[in-house]
């Protein structure tokens, strides 16, 4: 990833609204009143809509894996764009997908990268066909998996290295005790 690229930190409130693939939550709205979108499980009243709850069509799973299939193709690594490319076959694709990126994490940035921006611009066509005006940036006060996609990434492989470690090595680890006491 180039160093002046950078990721579109969309609220997760937001994201989780237009991305989630979870079918127990097929009702997706935005709250006016608490400026918050919100994934349900069933429709809420239909007097709340209009006035307060504004209805999002979330982001269909067939647009995200074509999504996929276009970041995979325009990869100048064939031998990572073949692995994404077959993980698109898979059942659970986007998990396997995932994986795969996980495997290089500059792949893994260039996909946050790419993928936060096509979700941007599909949250801003729901805006403008909504007569909407929100901030679709991350609170500062919050910490977002979708803030730093590198930094995310390192996260991630240092979470599975430490879950391979034997414990005579977990207890030689030196982290500030700050972390411990979250």
């Amino acid at each position: 990833m180039k160093e002046n690229e950078k990721k579109v930190a969309i609220r997760p409130d937001l994201w989780q609204a237009f991305t989630s693939l979870n079918p127990r939550f097929p009702v997706r709205v935005y709250d006016r009143q608490l400026d918050r979108a919100n994934r349900l499980q069933k429709d809420p009243p239909t007097e709340q809509f209009g006035e307060r709850l504004i209805p999002i069509k979330p982001i269909q799973e067939s647009q995200q894996k074509e999504w996929a299939r276009n970041f995979a193709r325009q990869l100048t690594d064939k031998s990572i764009a073949s692995d994404l490319l077959e993980t698109l076959n898979e059942e659970r694709w986007f998990r396997s997908f995932q994986r795969t990126l996980a495997k290089d994490a500059d792949t893994e940035a260039r996909w946050a990268l790419f993928k936060s921006e096509k979700v941007k611009e599909a949250i801003e066509e729901w805006l403008t066909d909504n007569s909407l005006e929100i901030d679709l940036r991350a609170r500062k006060h919050r910490t977002t998996p979708s803030a730093d996609a590198a930094a995310d990434a390192i996260r991630r492989r240092l979470i599975r290295a430490i879950h391979r470690m034997p414990l005579h090595e977990l207890a030689s680890l030196r982290l500030p005790v700050g972390y411990l006491l979250d």
